[in-house]
């Protein structure tokens, strides 16, 4: 309890002086924060391995303007190699990765 009053007097101050993102980066070892973030209106913005991050916009009339999460990861799994352009003696490397 004492600590969802400490989160809501910060939010308080940082609203009156002007803050308008609040980040919090919870570890693994403190993951029973997480319900005090979420009930003071914190959101996930996404999870690693040992933390979860957590995010929240403070002012209501403003549109957030917070990053959104990246969720797209590229990989490349094989990799042709040519000389361009091409000769007839050259020959394409092909390169299999993991």
């Amino acid at each position: 309890m004492i600590r969802a009053q400490a989160l809501e007097h910060s939010l308080r101050v940082w609203g009156s002086e002007g803050v308008m993102g609040v980040w919090i980066k919870v570890p693994r070892d403190k993951v029973a924060l997480v319900p005090v973030a979420t009930e003071a209106g914190f959101d996930f913005h996404h999870a690693e391995t040992g933390h979860v991050m957590m995010n929240f916009w403070l002012p209501d009339a403003t549109p957030t303007t917070l990053p959104a999460c990246g969720a797209t990861q590229l990989g490349v799994r094989a990799l042709l190699v040519a000389s361009c352009p091409p000769s007839p003696v050259d020959r394409a490397t092909l390169w299999l990765g993991p």
